[in-house]
């Protein structure tokens, strides 16, 4: 829906972070996936992961495992809305961090560092 931006907006200056999270993930889909608008899910993205930081240590901080997995699975569409604009060093960069989140050392062929990026996002999802 074309409100998830300002809803994100809204909850983010309500400083109600997880309400924030979840409409700023919403509008960087939704950005990605329906509208093809790769620049603006690379912010909803970058502002997402970066409220995820500031929540980090905090009373709303997102709980730990599941987090990393979330936050693998964020990075994973930064890079894949990176890559789309034909960024691709940029997106590899990305993708390589969020499989290192995930306790995976980069393949050493951006192909192969997809495929397994996918496939361990998709194992960590499943628990």
């Amino acid at each position: 829906s074309s409100l998830y931006p300002l809803l994100a907006h809204h909850w983010r200056h309500a400083e109600e972070n997880a309400k924030a999270l979840e409409y700023l993930e919403k509008a960087g889909r939704h950005a990605l996936h329906a509208l093809y608008a790769n620049r603006e899910a690379e912010r909803f993205f970058g502002e997402l992961l970066e409220l995820a930081d500031e929540m980090q240590g905090g009373p709303s901080a997102p709980p730990g495992a599941e987090h990393g997995a979330r936050r693998a699975r964020w990075e994973r569409e930064l890079g894949e809305a990176i890559a789309n604009q034909g960024r691709p060093a940029d997106a590899v960069r990305v993708f390589e961090g969020a499989l290192a989140r995930l306790g995976d050392p980069p393949p050493a062929t951006p192909r192969r560092l997809v495929a397994r990026l996918l496939a361990r996002v998709g194992r960590q999802a499943l628990h």
